[in-house]
Formats: C-alpha cells, structure tokens, sequence
C-alpha cells in the first residue's frame, strides 16, 4: 500500500497509523474471504482508531492482515523497533529490536521476510517475521566526500524475499 501512495501513508507518524487502520479495517475483511467484494457491505462500519505510537512508516502484510510499524527511538523504551499492530482492535502487540533509527519498510510478497532502513547505522536489516527475529545487516554505502548514504526507498523483488533494492541518496543533496 506504501508503494502506491508514498506521501498518504508516510506524512506524520500517528495520523499515517490512524489512517491506515482504517483502510486496512476496510479490506481486511474482503482480503480474507475468496471471492468477496472488495466494497464494504451494509453491515460493517469504517472507523478511524488514533495509537499513541510514534511511526516512521507502516505496510500492511496481506497473508497475515497486520500492520508493521517502524519506530524511531524518540518513542522511548519501544523505540528502534518494528512494531506489529493489529488493525482490527487497534492493539500494538509485540516489537522487534532492529537497531539505530529504523526509517523505510519492505516487505516479501510471501509475508515472511521485512526489509528495515536504519538512518541511524546507514544500514538495512532483514527481519525473519514468522520467528520475530532481526537478522542480517548490511551497510548502505559511503562517499569519501559526501559521506554516508541514506535510503529513500526500498523494495523486496517479487518471489525472491532475499533480495532487496535499495534508491540512496546523501544527505542535504537531492536524490
């Protein structure tokens, strides 16, 4: 969902987090039956849910209906982390420590494998999500004048949930 409207879902951290609950509210429940309509019906009510839960940016996994937040280390103790809400009830359950300034999120089309930017490390983390683990980290690059490079986006190559592309950018220059 991130991919198709960057400057909706990745504006300020709480109001992106109320908006997609409700987006994610509405098709969850299509997504998960074979064959429904992708339209609302009568009976269900969209709602918008506020958390107080500071977030840098948010996808929503398909096969497993929840959402996955990075959070920046200005959250406090749950800081530095992915977080896994579930847009049903609202509720952020657990977290995964990833390291310094988790920014830019990526997930695998199995659902399995969760790609983190950390701003803070000039790095990426790849997350195993079925065992909640952090796994590999790698740097993201450095110019001996410009210094260290950034991610502006990242996505994981569709069928391949270990192989990632990154767009980098430095610092205080345009992409």
């Amino acid at each position: 969902m991130t991919r198709n409207h960057p400057q909706l879902f990745r504006a300020a951290g709480a109001a992106c987090v109320a908006l997609l609950l409700v987006a994610a509210a509405w098709l969850a429940p299509a997504a998960r039956s074979a064959g429904a309509a992708a339209a609302p019906q009568a009976t269900e009510s969209i709602f918008v849910r506020k958390l107080a839960l500071k977030g840098n940016d948010i996808v929503h996994s398909p096969s497993t209906g929840q959402l996955y937040a990075s959070v920046p280390s200005s959250a406090g103790a749950s800081g530095n982390s992915v977080a896994v809400i579930d847009p049903a009830t609202g509720v952020v359950g657990s977290s995964v420590f990833v390291g310094s300034e988790p920014n830019r999120l990526a997930l695998s089309d199995d659902g399995q494998t969760m790609y983190a930017s950390l701003d803070g490390a000039y790095a990426i983390r790849r997350l195993d999500l079925a065992t909640q683990t952090a796994g590999a980290q790698f740097a993201v690059g450095a110019d001996t004048f410009f210094g260290p490079l950034v991610v502006n986006d990242l996505a994981v190559a569709p069928g391949e949930p270990h192989v990632a592309a990154v767009a980098r950018y430095y610092r205080g220059l345009s992409p």
